[in-house]
């Protein structure tokens, strides 16, 4: 029996509806059998009690209507229920949805108990003014078989022609057996309650992502996206078939002002999903349709089949009222830190002055305190050069001129500056030998920067006696410096807040002489690199942080690229 009494039908088409989860649905037309009153309840009770679903498409029985179409040659076959109205179960060639009982077929059988086969419909008294025969599909042939549950008659197999027809023996012998093939899955219990609770899962997992204030975005290998919830697609301005079979990296990052493509390389989102790594609390920003740029706060999780990567699932929030607060107090300490250059400079200036006797000789007990003082200005001074850094990575606005260099190159630079610091603390400090050839695309002077600040933490938090080892790795696609110490190690409490402003490794800032900040801008300058930064500790054994950074080719030639220019205008919050 086809679908309802409305012309939403299409003749031709294939599918079940799929209304939302439930008993079997009720329908304020009253049962059409006044002799048989209760009928219609014990049928919604049977099905409810054998736990099927309806209006869910299983291909078990789609497979049927199939076969039932292509083996007795007719256009259009169906599975139907009949409780208090009437829904599909499987269709072919048809749409199924739920229809009164008044227009229903299938009823007819169902009633009867018995196979029901039609020629002519116009000529049968009993549908000649049925709405299936009178409107589109305009039946005319149809047959079906009664289907059981629990031993009462609760649908049917049908099928259905345009065309006036009749079966022969042997169709009608098949149809008997795909109908018992039909019962048997409709009395399989255990198959329908487990049906019914993927399907509910199913249902209340789609609730849970259109309802999710968050935008959700699936991804499948390649980052394309296959899926996007309500919340993603509004905060991005776009339909649904805007983002949907496009690689999330191309939509959300379109070409730079010159019209060159955002490089994939520099894309941690793009990263994160093919390469299978996790991405958490990472800050960027994704362009709206209309060209405007929203701040994000976003996560990458990837998922897999058993051992192979098969997508991800992004999840990103605007942050847009977060990043105001952010840049009026970055804005705020900005114009402090300015404030407190003129002073600082005419301080040192004075002190040093004082210390080298041009203001005449200082007597024993003076000269500590002069060099006291100036030591402490000198240490203010870095610690207002490392806010005013935070305070341009913060606002993307840190300046970086992307250059080819040699990772290798850099880790002897860092080693030599700081080996005489490491000698007066009594830690060995060196460059693992052999130390391999790290070709990348960095702003060297702001990599050298990342690069003191490790190695000086390092040296820091190691006892005389230990030992301070820095290494390169490389293989095709990156380039990774490990910084190993034998220290005193992070609290494993601790390791997820390193990187945090104003945290000391060892929980007490008065041990051990430091701003707090050195990991924070560390790890600004690697991110803005297109790189991450890693860190692995052990209590009393020591501590390795690793920063990784991508080498740089051409997508289209495979060759290195040269310098790529960094433009903090296009996106405010930096490479993501």
């Amino acid at each position: 029996m086809p679908g309802p009494a409305n012309d939403t039908r299409h003749e031709g088409t294939t599918g079940t509806s799929t209304p939302e989860m439930s008993d079997p649905p009720t329908s304020p037309d009253p049962p059409d059998q006044p002799d048989q009153p209760d009928q219609s309840g014990r049928r919604t009770a049977v099905l409810a009690a054998a736990r099927i679903a309806p209006g869910w498409s299983e291909e078990r029985f789609d497979r049927i209507t199939r076969l039932a179409a292509k083996l007795l040659d007719v256009p259009m076959a169906m599975i139907n229920l009949v409780a208090e109205h009437q829904w599909t179960k499987a269709a072919h060639g048809i749409e199924g949805a739920p229809t009164p009982l008044r227009d229903s077929i299938c009823r007819h059988a169902v009633d009867s108990g018995t196979a029901l086969e039609v020629a002519d419909m116009t000529q049968d008294g009993r549908f000649e003014g049925n709405v299936f025969v009178t409107r589109d599909p305009h039946l005319r042939f149809y047959a079906a078989r009664p289907l059981a549950v629990e031993g009462l008659d609760v649908g049917t197999l049908c099928v259905m022609d345009t065309a006036p027809r009749e079966l022969d023996e042997d169709q009608r012998a098949v149809l008997d057996e795909l109908a018992a093939w039909a019962e048997a899955e409709l009395n399989n219990a255990s198959l329908n309650a487990l049906v019914r609770r993927v399907q509910e899962q199913q249902r209340l997992t789609g609730l849970v992502l259109t309802s999710a204030d968050e935008g959700i975005v699936g991804c499948d290998h390649d980052g394309v996206v296959v899926f996007a919830n309500p919340a993603a697609l509004a905060l991005l301005g776009r339909d649904e078939g805007e983002l949907v079979g496009r690689r999330l990296h191309d939509v959300v990052h379109p070409a730079r002002p010159d019209g060159t493509p955002f490089p994939t390389a520099q894309c941690a989102t793009h990263r994160a999903m093919t390469r299978g790594e996790p991405l958490t609390a990472h800050e960027t920003s994704f362009v709206r349709s209309d060209g405007t740029w929203v701040p994000i706060e976003q996560t990458v999780a990837p998922m897999r089949d058993a051992d192979a990567l098969v997508g991800s699932v992004v999840t990103f929030r605007d942050v847009s009222a977060r990043t105001e607060i952010a840049r009026l107090k970055a804005e705020f300490v900005g114009v402090v830190s300015h404030e407190l250059r003129t002073p600082l400079t005419s301080i040192r200036g004075s002190l040093a002055l004082l210390g080298a006797g041009v203001m005449g000789p200082l007597a024993d007990e003076q000269r500590p305190l002069v060099d006291m003082a100036l030591a402490n200005v000198e240490r203010l001074g870095h610690l207002v050069d490392d806010i005013l850094d935070l305070e341009r990575l913060d606002a993307g606005r840190l300046p970086l001129r992307p250059a080819a260099i040699d990772a290798a190159d850099l880790v002897r630079e860092v080693v030599d500056l700081l080996s005489p610091a490491a000698q007066a603390a009594g830690v060995a400090l060196a460059a693992a030998r052999p130390l391999p050839a790290g070709p990348v695309t960095v702003d060297a002077g702001r990599l050298l920067q990342a690069l003191t600040n490790l190695v000086g933490n390092a040296v820091k938090f190691t006892e005389a006696g230990g030992e301070v080892t820095v290494r390169v790795t490389t293989d095709e696609r990156a380039v990774r410096v490990h910084v190993t110490d034998t220290g005193r190690g992070i609290p494993a409490d601790r390791l997820g807040s390193v990187f945090d402003r104003f945290v000391h490794i060892d929980g007490d800032a008065t041990r051990t002489k430091g701003s707090g900040l050195g990991l924070s801008i560390t790890r600004g300058i690697v991110e803005r690199s297109g790189g991450r930064v890693e860190v692995a500790s052990e209590l009393g054994v020591g501590s390795t942080f690793t920063v990784e950074l991508p080498r740089r080719y051409d997508e289209v030639s495979g060759a290195a690229a040269g310098p790529a220019p960094v433009t903090p205008t296009a996106d405010p919050q930096g490479a993501p």
